[in-house]
């Protein structure tokens, strides 16, 4: 190079902030002995938002899902991994990096139901890999945790991914002095066990089998975050699950009485507030 040549330097860099990929360019002009300083001016700089990059995932996991029907009409089952759909045969011509990955790291993937179905997802604006567990929920903000998700287009699957959240709070017993604070302990009771009923089906669809104890709602895979737990009992205890046959199960509250009826006396509250009996959900 010699004097009065232009130069044209572009500075591109990732990062796994919120802010995506920066890049920045100018053109100089040599001068007799040496490149004037380098000053990338604030207008030059430009970004790819978070809001931008979940848009991009959700192409991609639909691009992904195309790829895996067609190894899926082919194969009877479903890849046990990702790689599989680009050889030997190509369904796909490669699997992207995922955008919020801090190195480059592909979608994640994973065949469910014995290969009978499956899930992909992103590590999402938290950069943190949950395996699918803890689902992106953007009312909560475009840089919240959780993983953008993609699963099998089949109802029964939409569980896993709509299981209600037990937010962790101190346990605080139903007060029991009050009308108004049995009326709410049983309220709170029956959402619980709404919850969990949702996790327990959500865990059937894993399986094949309904879960022996609550515990296992939440570790290995989170069905939910965490067991709540009963506010009619004195000490914080769980909820307790039965499974009366191999088809079903049960759980239930031990109520306002605090009595443990093991599910075979149901609360009536048309018998009074105060009234014996278990709170009781059975499903499926």
């Amino acid at each position: 190079m010699k004097k009065n040549d232009k130069v044209r330097i572009v500075l591109t860099w990732n990062t796994a902030s919120t802010f995506g990929e920066l890049k920045a360019e100018k053109e100089y002009t040599l001068g007799s002995t040496h490149v004037e300083a380098v000053q990338f001016p604030r207008t030059t700089i430009a970004y790819t938002p978070s809001s931008d990059r979940i848009s991009r995932v959700k192409a991609d996991l639909r691009v992904l899902a195309t790829g895996l029907e067609a190894y899926f009409v082919d194969c009877n089952k479903y890849p046990s991994a990702a790689g599989n759909l680009t050889t030997p045969i190509a369904y796909l011509m490669n699997i992207p990096a995922d955008p919020f990955s801090s190195n480059g790291k592909q979608y994640g993937y994973r065949p469910l139901e014995r290969a009978a179905s499956w899930m992909a997802y992103s590590v999402g604006p938290d950069t943190i890999d949950s395996a699918g567990a803890v689902p992106f929920d953007p009312t909560n903000g475009t840089s919240s945790a959780g993983d953008i998700v993609r699963i099998k287009d089949d109802k029964s699957w939409v569980a896993i991914m709509s299981a209600p959240k037990v937010q962790e709070q101190a346990f605080t017993p139903a007060d029991l002095s009050s009308e108004m604070g049995v009326r709410s302990g049983v309220a709170r009771a029956k959402y619980d066990l709404r919850s969990m009923a949702t996790a327990i089906e959500s865990y059937y669809v894993d399986h094949n089998v309904y879960p022996s104890v609550t515990y296992v709602l939440t570790t290995p895979v989170a069905y939910m975050t965490r067991v709540p737990r009963d506010p009619f009992t004195k000490n914080g205890a769980d909820y307790i699950l039965l499974r009366p046959q191999p088809a079903g199960w049960m759980l239930y509250s031990l109520g306002p009485d605090q009595q443990d009826h093991k599910g075979a006396v149901p609360f009536d509250p048309t018998n009074g507030t105060w009234s014996g009996g278990d709170i009781i959900r059975t499903g499926p």
